[in-house]
Order: structure tokens, then sequence, then C-alpha cells
């Protein structure tokens, strides 16, 4: 997990995504609002939802995962 706060963009090796039709794989998502800090540690594990918009994937959810 990579965070960049000036372009809002969170990076993520994500499993299957189902709702996208889209395989396991290390992509860029847009955020619809900035995460919580528990979120936004280098590496950390975390479950989310993304979405489709007229401006690409967005996550709409993100939170913390235990180990």
């Amino acid at each position: 997990m990579r965070w960049n706060a000036a372009t809002l963009r969170i990076t993520l090796r994500h499993g299957e995504l189902r709702n996208l039709g889209m395989p396991p794989m290390t992509m860029v998502f847009r955020v619809r609002e900035t995460p919580a800090d528990a979120v936004l540690v280098p590496g950390a594990r975390v479950r989310f939802l993304a979405e489709r918009d007229v401006g690409g994937f967005v996550v709409s959810r993100i939170e913390p995962v235990e180990r």
C-alpha cells in the first residue's frame, strides 16, 4: 500500500475484485476521502471497496485489517 496525499491516490496490491471483474494485480485507485491514519502505514493490510465511476476506479471505503 502506498498513499499520495497530493493526488488523493492509493496504490494497492489486491486479490480478485469480483464486482469489477478484475483479476489480482497491483494498481492505483483514486479515493473519495482521505483514509484514517491506521490505513496510511506503508505495507498495511486493508479491506476496501472499489467501484467504477465516470473518472475510472475509486475506493469508496477502506479500513485496516489486523494481521
